[in-house]
């Protein structure tokens, strides 16, 4: 939305002539105007902590709520802008509903326009279609002329569709924008936003040479600029109330020249925009600027350059560490974070910056991690958690969330500020839930420390992987780091195919399994000097059975020990317990349907059971209750569970064990119910399907079962990567703890090698592996 009031209504003409006058007087404007002000230098803070402020003194009137909601849009206070949006709506519908912002008549289509822009920002772009869809509606029905409303739903519409992979869907919605009424003139007083709303939605599309020739068509915004500046006393003081839609306007033109490989023209854009006092206080832009520059001066053969506005780039949206993609509906185009920290990588490692390197390997993991938490935490159409025990990490998140905040465009230390407000929200959070802490991007373990958390005989084994390569590091318990070359080309694929025979297990397996091993170990097996291996996975290769890994002869699992970690982090900081206490096992949970009925489960359940202490508790069928375990999880050291799971590929947090109803609760048990308890677990066994994942996606990074429960305090997990046999999984699962006097880790080994002699396939034995700190 463009930030000026509409130029045909009178009243407004005569409020900035009024504001004019009363700036040249020392400044007399009113509160109201003075909210306009703020709205259109970007200060969105400021006029949410006005309004806040105003609102516990005396309810708001609709234009207030209405600019309210509008702040809180603006700097992300999501949770907040939801309950802001439903009370404007509930305001509008008695009858109060127009609005100074924007000079709206009725308010109420506007408001469905801001859902779906934060429903965009959540990656939810059915639900955006169908608010902004909503919209469109309500502004027929109300017989209003905001026509910019119907133009900013529609750019939403389209670049949502695109989002979601409906292309047809996409230029079918930008079609009904560009048969919208169009002037060139500055006498439509729609004509900028309408242009605006065209420009990033081709720019979503990537139709670079519309995007640009749209903006440069549109005459009447520059006019609309100066008579808004001078009349509202902007340009006596020196400054603009058009800052906020200038920056993505010359973005979108600079971005569209690069792509269009106009480079001279697009370099010169960049570095315009990079000279602009006011754009470091944009940094969802500002990181995707500095990005773009860099990949300009690497096109340059200038690597120092590039390497220099990378860094500034993460720098950027690092502070922002809760952030969502704000950027995708201001401008239509979604930057891929991980992308910048792929391109640091390679530069640093040509550079020979090796620690450099692996830092930001450490740092981009982290990235992956701290997002997929803030997207359960801050998103307000999920359900919160409700499993025991507080709400640290909701808290965490809210802090950070609250920290996240457009700041004055004249703060030059904004960068520390920042990183003070957040810094201080870990500080919170970091004696009740450590390991999240430690994940705060800027806090990831350094090369130097990784060696400490080593065991004597373990080496680090860590894959990164990109689109246009990878690496693999090593690190042994004397510190030397070392980085060899991984061929990514077609390893996706490899990693599928290499699933899908194994899964398909009455038929014997190819090559893949010495044709990843070649890829995976061989080039770094002679540096492998110990006899047991802590690896870390990155993409495709968290779904990849290691143990399975064949050199021609033996398999991995043959000459190493194997331990999994999704990201290496101060995990080490929860409590050590007894490893030898009693267990609680459950199995078999009734969970209402036959077709759930796991009889060699409840057999499993119950001879370990029998295995572990006298004081163990076992939990079969009705009484296996989600309720039941959440009473129960903190009293004890070790838990096994036999039962269904499923893992979500698109939400992992929703991935979810099924347990048995009561009336309290369904029984569903998601990853996000272990984030919200607080664990003092030596070792939880996940004795169920796909507790690990259940299908390959195109992700980075995987955030499921095994890293919310090493954030809940969960020292030792083991977890499954496929549907698992019942008969085999059982005689396996018995095994392991027969053996646990010899450590997690070793007494995994034996029981896959033992179940490996009766069925060789590795569907039976290869698909259970031990994340974790105690091997």
């Amino acid at each position: 939305m463009t930030l000026t009031v509409k130029p045909h209504v009178r009243a407004v003409v005569a409020l900035f002539a009024a504001s004019a006058f009363c700036v040249m007087l020392s400044g007399c404007a009113s509160s109201d105007n003075g909210q306009i002000d703020l709205i259109g230098a970007g200060r969105f803070d400021e006029l949410v902590s006005q309004l806040e402020r105003k609102a516990a003194v005396q309810p708001l009137s609709t234009a207030d709520l209405h600019e309210l909601c509008y702040g809180y849009s603006r700097i992300k206070r999501y949770a907040k802008l939801f309950t802001c949006l439903d009370t404007l709506e509930s305001q509008a519908s008695g009858g109060d509903r127009r609005s100074r912002l924007f000079a709206y008549g009725d308010v109420t289509p506007a408001i469905y326009v801001m859902r779906a822009e934060a429903e965009v920002d959540f990656g939810r772009n059915e639900d955006a279609l169908r608010s902004a869809g909503h919209a469109i509606e309500l502004l027929r029905l109300s017989l209003a002329d905001d026509e910019d409303v119907e133009a900013d739903a529609l750019a939403i519409m389209t670049i949502a569709a695109q989002f979601a992979g409906n292309r047809s869907e996409a230029e079918a919605d930008l079609a009904k924008l560009g048969r919208l009424q169009l002037h060139w003139t500055a006498n439509d007083p729609y004509a900028s936003q309408k242009v605006y709303a065209l420009a990033r939605s081709y720019l979503a599309l990537g139709r670079y040479q519309q995007t640009i020739d749209t903006l440069a068509r549109d005459h009447g915004y520059s006019l609309q600029v100066f008579f808004d500046n001078l009349m509202s006393g902007a340009r006596l003081r020196g400054t603009s109330n058009w800052v906020w839609q200038d920056l993505p306007r010359a973005y979108m033109v600079a971005k569209s020249l690069k792509e269009l490989k106009r480079t001279s023209e697009a370099r010169v854009a960049y570095d315009n925009l990079l000279n602009e006092e006011q754009i470091q206080a944009n940094g969802e832009i500002y990181w995707l600027i500095l990005y773009d520059r860099g990949r300009i001066a690497e096109d340059d053969k200038d690597s120092a350059r590039a390497i220099e506005l990378y860094q500034r780039a993460i720098e950027t949206f690092e502070l922002q560490r809760a952030s969502i993609n704000t950027e995708a509906n201001k401008i239509g185009f979604i930057g891929r974070k991980q992308e910048v920290y792929d391109r640091l990588i390679r530069l640093l490692l040509l550079a020979g910056q090796n620690r450099r390197a692996f830092e930001y390997v450490q740092r981009s993991k982290a990235r992956a991690f701290i997002d997929t938490l803030a997207q359960r935490f801050t998103d307000p159409s999920l359900p919160k958690q409700d499993a025991g025990g507080g709400s640290a990490i909701e808290d965490y998140f809210q802090a950070e969330l609250e920290a996240v905040v457009q700041i004055p465009v004249s703060a030059s230390d904004s960068g520390r500020r920042r990183r003070v407000v957040t810094d201080q929200a870990a500080v919170r959070v970091a004696a009740l839930a450590p390991a999240v802490a430690s994940l705060v991007v800027g806090d990831v373990v350094k090369t130097a420390d990784i060696a400490r958390l080593l065991r004597p005989d373990e080496t680090l084994v860590q894959y990164h992987v990109s689109t246009d390569g990878g690496s693999i590091w090593i690190i042994g318990p004397d510190g030397l780091l070392l980085e060899k070359p991984l061929n990514t080309e077609g390893l996706l694929d490899a990693v599928k195919q290499f699933r899908v025979e194994i899964e398909r297990h009455d038929r014997p397996l190819s090559d893949n399994s010495r044709l990843l091993y070649e890829r995976l170990i061989a080039p770094v097996v002679n540096d492998l000097k110990t006899p047991n291996l802590l690896i870390v996975p990155d993409g495709a290769l968290y779904y990849l059975p290691f143990a399975a890994l064949k050199d021609g002869k033996r398999y991995l699992i043959d000459r190493f020990g194997l331990r999994f970690m999704p990201v290496i982090s101060r995990y080490e900081a929860s409590k050590r317990l007894d490893a030898n206490g009693p267990i609680l096992v459950i199995g078999n949970p009734d969970t209402g349907s036959p077709s759930d009925d796991l009889m060699d489960a409840q057999i499993e359940a119950t001879n370990i059971a029998k295995l572990m202490a006298p004081n163990s508790k076992l939990l079969v069928r009705g009484n296996a209750t989600k309720t039941a375990f959440v009473n129960l999880a903190g009293k004890y050291s070790r838990i096994h569970i036999a039962s269904h799971a499923s893992f979500n590929a698109r939400r992992p947090l929703d991935s979810y064990l099924k347990l048995a109803k009561d009336k309290q609760d369904d029984g569903v048990f998601t990853a996000g119910n272990f984030i919200n308890l607080r664990f003092n677990l030596d070792l939880i066994t996940l004795s169920a399907c796909d507790t690990g994942f259940n299908s390959i996606s195109v992700g980075r990074d995987v955030f499921g079962f095994n890293s919310a429960l090493l954030m809940s305090g969960a020292r030792n997990i083991v977890s499954s990567l496929w549907d698992v046999s019942d008969p085999a999984t059982s005689a396996l699962m018995q095994s392991f703890y027969r053996n646990l006097g010899h450590g997690k880790r070793d007494a995994l080994r034996m029981a896959q090698i033992e179940t490996r002699r009766l069925r060789p396939n590795p569907y039976y034995w290869a698909s259970f592996y031990l994340t974790g700190l105690d091997p």
